[in-house]
């Protein structure tokens, strides 16, 4: 009796879970189902080694699902990613489809030891030094142009720039750690006072770094352009932290859209490690006429659990939200299906993607694939 007790509250709490997160939603008259994916072009975790070395000296990046699991994507986990994707259409014959974030660069530590001053690279600058002798930028083409992967502004980097700088030049012991194996953070960079380990790019504290990004944003969006051949309509901050006045200059250059988790963390100017939450809802729009998308189901397998259970919950948020006429907006890192940091990693996140899909297209014939941009414009123009 208290096992079917204790059952029937855990259905209760997730369906309330579900409705709270979509209460205020948009309703839609098609089942549309989005996979919103970030963090593709930039660095993470170098190799295999180098968490062995980091667990060596006292540090522990297992504990950071990302550091565990995530690097730049190489041409095999480009491959195998839409080799899956290709396996599903949508009522309209359409592949299923993967809105990849991009942050355009990565920091160039080659240039920044000799010069002491920040110096970038292109992600595909990084993708020739990370996998001499492959194809990867010439295979993320094809596959964009096949309609497996649809590229969207997620950042210049991934990564707080003058915060980080700062701390190489303060010294800081983790962050040059960090530095010596050409990473942003490790471990011990998650703390109370630096809850991403630099990884919030729109984080600041004061009225120059406030400046910087501004630029960063301008060039970033002019930078997409040069390298995809199309202005991003959306965008997503990275690890959700973002203020209006981010807003305003993706507003002032073109992006209309703004993907986003159940919460914006507004940041504390002049205090980096504190943030206001805020709740948004897809269809929801600012002050400067940007929708918001939120993503209100979840595919995270690297962040740990039985596989089972994680299929589950993902099947029924999509069930739910088609149920109640809202979209489905997947969240699903790139972490889930990287291969040389965790081998087996990616093997695992594909199948389980495989049997989601299967049981969703069965279920519902009449479903729809769209990219984020199409999800905006469509509730821009035709529902709202």
């Amino acid at each position: 009796m208290k096992k079917e007790i204790a059952n029937e509250l855990h259905k209760f709490k997730l369906w309330y879970k579900l409705y709270e997160n979509n209460r205020k939603s948009a309703h839609i008259n098609k089942r549309i189902l989005v996979i919103e994916s970030d963090d593709w072009g930039s660095i993470r975790t170098p190799s295999q080694s180098t968490l062995k070395e980091l667990f060596a000296i006292g540090d522990n990046p297992y504990k950071e699902p990302f550091i565990a699991n995530d690097a730049i994507e190489s041409e095999q986990d480009i491959i195998e990613l839409c080799n899956t994707l290709s396996k599903f259409v949508d009522k309209n014959k359409r592949p299923l489809v993967f809105t990849a974030n991009y942050s355009l660069c990565n920091a160039d530590f080659s240039k920044i030891t000799e010069t002491k001053k920040y110096a970038r690279e292109t992600f595909i600058e990084t993708y020739k030094t990370s996998f001499k002798g492959d194809n990867t930028y010439n295979t993320l083409k094809e596959k964009i142009n096949r309609g497996f992967i649809w590229p969207q502004l997620h950042c210049l980097e991934h990564l707080s720039v003058q915060r980080w700088m700062k701390a190489l030049n303060n010294h800081d012991k983790d962050t040059r750690i960090a530095f010596e194996h050409r990473m942003y953070g490790i471990g011990a960079s998650h703390n109370e006072h630096n809850k991403y380990g630099y990884m919030d790019t729109f984080n600041y504290c004061s009225y120059e770094e406030l400046l910087y990004l501004k630029n960063s944003i301008q060039e970033a969006t002019k930078l997409f352009e040069k390298i995809f051949g199309f202005r991003s309509k959306s965008f997503v901050a990275s690890c959700y932290v973002w203020d209006n006045n981010i807003e305003k200059a993706l507003y002032e250059n073109g992006v209309t859209q703004i993907q986003t988790g159940l919460f914006q963390f507004k940041p504390y100017i002049y205090d980096g490690g504190k943030y206001t939450k805020i709740r948004h809802y897809t269809g929801e729009k600012n002050e400067f006429g940007q929708i918001y998308t939120v993503r209100n189901c979840e595919f995270e397998p690297c962040f740990g659990g039985n596989i089972d259970n994680i299929c589950e919950k993902c099947i029924s948020q999509i069930e739910y939200a088609f149920s109640h006429n809202y979209p489905a907006i997947i969240s699903s890192h790139r972490c889930n299906y990287i291969d040389r940091i965790n081998p087996g990693n990616r093997t695992r996140s594909l199948k389980a993607l495989e049997k989601i899909m299967e049981y969703i297209i069965k279920k519902y014939p009449d479903i729809v694939f769209m990219t984020s941009d199409e999800l905006g414009e469509y509730l821009n123009y035709d529902n709202i």
